[in-house]
């Protein structure tokens, strides 16, 4: 293939004249790689986190210690997917891990802190699991603005109740 051939560019999740760092709220899901279920297992309607799933939550919880101004609301592991919402209050004084050394990405945006989660947890497991190649993440993420309290309350019963829903999940996996 020639390098003067144009490139292909996936199509962007993200909406299209929302300006993602702004403050606001976020809905998010993140796929594991391939969709599998390496995250948790639900058993009688309970949840029980793997490794992998340990180490995800903790590097969730630290979100707000590397942006200051990032607050989490309701958030699960499931077993090939995670759910989580994230609050932003004011970028002016977040401060990113790695944001600042990645061009794509603006600093202190949606993208950055969710680029920084995947990458910390990523090499967390790696590291725990004592294997630099395994795969963790899909590429990208799924994200929905929540624009009022109403969608908030919505959301957060959703994510508190998709494990006892996880058969009719869409991601849901034998």
């Amino acid at each position: 293939m020639s390098s003067d051939a144009p490139q292909q560019r996936r199509k962007s999740t993200r909406l299209a004249n929302h300006n993602y760092q702004e403050p606001g709220s976020y809905f998010i899901t993140i796929c594991s790689h391939n969709k599998a279920a390496t995250f948790s297992t639900i058993k009688e309607n309970s949840l029980h986190l793997s490794i992998y799933g340990e180490v995800i939550e903790q590097c969730w919880q630290e979100i707000p210690e590397h942006f200051r101004n990032t607050r989490l609301d309701s958030f699960v592991i499931m077993p090939n997917h995670i759910h989580g919402v994230i609050h932003i209050d004011d970028w002016n004084t977040s401060k990113p891990i790695i944001a600042e050394s990645m061009s794509s990405l603006k600093p202190s945006s949606l993208g950055s802190i969710i680029a920084s989660f995947k990458s910390a947890s990523t090499k967390y497991i790696r590291k725990r699991v004592n294997d630099a190649s395994v795969e963790i993440w899909q590429r990208n993420y799924y994200d929905r603005v929540i624009r009022n309290e109403k969608e908030l309350l919505q959301v957060r019963q959703y994510i508190e109740a998709n494990p006892l829903k996880w058969r009719e999940d869409l991601l849901y996996l034998e």
